[in-house]
């Protein structure tokens, strides 16, 4: 009931090992309509939904009538908040409001394990061995790895999702790891662990995950119904390759 995937090593990406999880976790089938509602669920979360415009009741203005009703030849027309008036109201404008929907934890957390069930089928996701420390990322050193391993823009960009202690404030903040992130941005974006939607990992050409942060992303959306009695403590183990069969 478990499945082994290969630990690659940064930024060779030669084979190290074994990362152990049970095999419910990436063998979910397609669920188009899971997604949908899922990805539909992220962005309306993520709307702001301040946009906020005037009615005619909130105009400073005189509500003296412009012009005469009849004689002028032109059209009838009321007090300077006309909707019609450049200054004037917004009819039917938009006003502050949630757009927040609900969906069950359960059904979003099967929605991300269908997405990185189908990025694992399609051999889109990678598992790296050892974490990979943002002060020590260059711009160079990302550049040679995109090229190196078919990477980065004319394949689809590359999602590194890193530990969230790797991710942390201070190495975010780090001179060198923004200014590669900045000149890379075309070819690969960074993201810790806990901040991962859905929509990140179906628009992403390859999915690159720190054997950590895989760990956090199993804890958060597992589902406990598959775990096995020797698993439920330690359902996230690795194994070194040359032991393995």
């Amino acid at each position: 009931m478990t499945l082994n995937l290969i630990r690659y090593a940064f930024p060779s990406l030669e084979p190290m090992g074994f990362l152990h999880i049970p095999r419910p976790f990436l063998t979910e089938p397609l669920r188009r309509d899971i997604l949908q509602k899922a990805v539909v669920f992220e962005a309306n979360r993520d709307r702001a939904g301040t946009a906020n415009t005037k009615s005619r009741s909130e105009i400073n203005c005189s509500g003296k009538k412009l012009r005469p009703q009849k004689g002028t030849g032109r059209a009838r027309l009321g007090d300077a908040s006309s909707p019609m008036l450049r200054g004037g109201a917004v009819a039917h404008g938009p006003k502050p409001r949630d757009f927040t929907t609900k969906m069950p934890t359960k059904i979003f957390s099967k929605a991300m394990r269908v997405a990185l069930s189908e990025r694992f089928r399609q051999n889109e996701l990678l598992v790296l061995d050892s974490p990979l420390h943002t002060e020590q990322l260059t711009s160079k050193l990302l550049n040679a790895f995109v090229k190196l391993h078919d990477l980065g823009a004319p394949y689809g960009r590359t999602l590194f999702i890193l530990d969230d202690l790797s991710y942390s404030t201070s190495a975010a903040t780090n001179k060198r790891f923004i200014e590669a992130t900045t000149s890379l941005g075309r070819h690969c974006e960074f993201l810790p662990a806990s901040q991962l939607q859905i929509r990140h990992a179906l628009k992403f050409g390859k999915l690159a995950i720190e054997h950590k942060a895989f760990s956090t992303l199993y804890q958060l959306y597992h589902d406990p119904c598959y775990l096995l009695p020797h698993l439920a403590t330690a359902s996230v183990s690795t194994s070194d390759i040359s032991g393995c069969s």
